[in-house]
């Protein structure tokens, strides 16, 4: 059983500047083929990363002259945002504005109310890698569309995502074995944010849209994906610390 107490200011405000740059171009090569081209840029006040460009291109190809069948692939990389979470965190919990304090095995008073004993539980911190950057997605996918009738189209579609750069968290101050004691006596954890993070997700999707006969409208579709990840949120610190390659 443990018990976390804070102490110190209850309130932070926080302005989070964010800055992007966007452009993108189509160009009908022949009447059969369009490729289009993107960059984007993006920019966060609290992180010294600064190479943060964006690729995207896309191409869409008719085979056959009646332009039944459209065969379309896209590839590019997308920035997420930056957790407020970690932010807030790391100003709140670095040692200054807000004590964290963990006990394990507290006492009760009656009532309810922990009994601690404040001065000798030590205190928690939270901290950012030097090589901390914002997390970002790329993204893969490639279809083909056939008109099937003058009202109805099928398509198939596959698509991968990979999460890199994804936050995660690690304690600094884990209990080590024999003993099990944190190698720093007078803190609890230390938790670092490090974007060590990845995700990976693939998918299919099959379907049918317009309109077939007098009583079908609409869309149906199918999809089956596969995911993984080593990620489980900035708050949630893995079993083992030390080795995180068990996480995915």
């Amino acid at each position: 059983m443990s018990f976390t107490q804070r102490a110190g200011m209850d309130r932070l405000d926080v302005t989070q500047l964010r800055f992007g740059l966007f452009a993108q171009d189509d160009w009908r090569v022949t009447d059969r083929v369009t490729i289009g081209l993107g960059m984007r840029y993006e920019w966060d006040r609290f992180l010294a990363d600064r190479n943060n460009f964006a690729p995207r291109a896309s191409i869409a190809w008719s085979p056959d002259k009646d332009r039944k069948t459209v065969i379309r692939a896209g590839a590019g990389l997308f920035f997420d945002d930056m957790s407020v979470s970690a932010v807030t965190d790391r100003l709140w919990l670095s040692g200054g504005l807000v004590q964290e304090r963990l006990a394990l095995q507290p006492g009760y008073v009656p009532g309810g109310v922990p009994s601690l004993g404040l001065g000798s539980v030590p205190t928690g911190r939270v901290r950012w890698a030097p090589s901390m950057r914002i997390p970002y997605l790329a993204h893969f996918s490639a279809g083909v569309e056939r008109a099937v009738t003058r009202g109805l189209t099928a398509n198939i579609e596959y698509s991968a995502f990979r999460g890199v750069s994804l936050l995660r968290t690690r304690d600094l101050n884990p209990p080590l074995p024999p003993v099990w004691q944190r190698p720093d006596p007078d803190l609890a954890w230390v938790r670092q944010i490090e974007s060590s993070g990845r995700s990976r997700v693939d998918r299919v999707q099959i379907g049918v849209k317009g309109q077939a006969g007098r009583y079908f409208d609409g869309l149906v579709r199918y999809s089956l994906g596969w995911s993984r990840s080593n990620v489980e949120g900035i708050r949630r610190l893995p079993p083992d610390s030390l080795d995180l390659s068990n996480q995915w």
